[in-house]
């Protein structure tokens, strides 16, 4: 079973990192999951960590792991977790290409949900019912501590350049505010919605 690495988020090292973001967007229109996202995530433990305040209830993150299988079944890119307070955010991350959120599909003048964003989401209702499924288990307490846990998925798909358009902008918020799984929040941002949130979230880090 694969543990989860210790940490502690560092304001200094954490405004770095995310400024390393903030650089990689500014250079790239579009990122490939295994090409750019992974490995520049999987190289900045403090943004990685980060990511997990962006989740419910995650203001303290002590836990991470990459590529943390699933009890056999599943490989999330990312997990951060709270141990105290044993809540957790597993996080999915996808292509930010022009076709990564919606894409044009015929002569129909509404655009559909792209495959990529719906393999992204999936994947993560895929984990939730794993969780459930695993709930007072003592397999999960071995892995999270505890025989019940809070969590949160998170995925990271696109550009904001994909939500141009009022409706699809629309049929984006809609979707963050509207959508639950088994009463248990799924959010989805884009990487510029993920960036801004990290920079809000660094100003409420405590000063060393």
């Amino acid at each position: 079973m694969k543990s989860f690495l210790p940490i502690r988020l560092d304001l200094g090292q954490c405004q770095h990192e995310v400024a390393e973001f903030g650089t990689l967007l500014q250079s790239q229109s579009e990122l490939d999951e295994e090409r750019d996202i992974r490995p520049f995530f999987e190289s900045r433990q403090q943004l990685s960590g980060l990511v997990g305040t962006c989740g419910w209830q995650m203001d303290h993150c002590d836990r991470l792991a990459f590529q943390y299988p699933l009890f056999g079944d599943f490989v999330c890119d990312l997990v951060i977790g709270d141990s105290t307070r044993h809540s957790w955010c597993f996080v999915e991350w996808e292509d930010a290409t022009a076709n990564s959120i919606f894409r044009q599909q015929g002569k129909k003048s509404t655009p559909e949900w792209a495959t990529r964003f719906a393999h992204g989401f999936t994947q993560i209702v895929d984990w939730f019912w794993k969780l459930d499924n695993m709930s007072r288990s003592i397999d999960l307490e071995n892995r999270f501590g505890t025989l019940q846990i809070r969590y949160v998925g998170l995925l990271v798909i696109g550009r904001d350049s994909d939500l141009k358009e009022p409706q699809e902008r629309q049929r984006w918020d809609w979707w963050n505010t509207r959508v639950i799984i088994n009463s248990m929040p799924l959010l989805c941002l884009t990487y510029d919605q993920l960036h801004a949130a990290l920079v809000r979230k660094i100003a409420l880090l405590p000063s060393p």
